[in-house]
């Protein structure tokens, strides 16, 4: 997908009420994570970060 369309698949499932969105950019190794509110946080592959509640998730664990 390009940029534009992703963005617009972002405002999409924000707009339906999706509370959170995970975005893996693997070639920059980065994760940001979309909150319905309209904030977002960007992590490294080596961050640890929530993506449910209490369950969190480390990128470079899980792609190798």
């Amino acid at each position: 997908n390009t940029t534009q369309e992703m963005n617009a698949k972002l405002k999409d499932y924000l707009s339906i009420g999706i509370p959170n969105i995970i975005y893996v950019d693997s070639e920059n190794e980065i994760v940001t994570k979309f909150h319905a509110n309209g904030s977002s946080m960007i992590y490294s592959f080596s961050e640890t970060f929530a993506i449910y509640n209490d369950l969190t998730i480390r990128m470079s664990e899980v792609l190798v």
